[in-house]
């Protein structure tokens, strides 16, 4: 079964670490495509160029923001393969001009390090969905043509951002 999101995040190849495709503008906030769905581009490009399949580092600078509707392409190119380590940097490109940039590190969750280390921690008590406050371009005064296929829940003990006093 095929998703919007995968629709919508769908690359081709065009060359040796080179792939295109048109930006949606079904994932913007306001006029312009969300972070993280630009980053779901690049990881698309990055797991086909890389040999592990896990991302465990993964660093972006947003240069530019994106162009809805607009054709872009995503260069990636391999730094380093290793044992347990695949390094790669990658750009997206629209219009003639780097978009972001992103360094990324891949491994094999899968494979033993040889620590055998319980690092998780308990979860954080949060309200029920019902209790929680839904989020919508209302709150922020913009439109967000991705919240027709999301539904976002905030914590109604964390919403107060954006009302710090001045210092005394």
């Amino acid at each position: 079964m095929t998703f919007q999101f995968d629709q919508d995040t769908r690359i081709e190849v065009i060359g040796d670490g080179r792939y295109r495709g048109v930006m949606t503008d079904g994932w913007n906030i306001g006029d312009n495509p969300n972070g993280g769905f630009l980053l779901s581009i690049i990881s698309a490009a990055f797991s086909e160029e890389v040999s592990h399949p896990d991302p465990i580092s993964f660093t972006t600078h947003y240069l530019r923001p994106g162009l809805s509707g607009q054709p872009f392409e995503v260069d990636v190119e391999v730094l380093r393969v290793g044992r347990s380590l695949t390094t790669a940097r990658a750009t997206l490109i629209q219009d003639g001009s780097v978009r972001l940039v992103s360094m990324a590190a891949y491994s094999d969750l899968m494979q033993s390090a040889g620590v055998d280390a319980d690092i998780s921690i308990a979860p954080i008590e949060i309200p029920p969905p019902e209790e929680c406050l839904s989020r919508t371009g209302d709150i922020q005064g913009i439109d967000i043509p991705m919240m027709s296929k999301l539904d976002v829940r905030l914590n109604p003990n964390q919403m107060n951002s954006g009302l710090h006093q001045a210092p005394k």
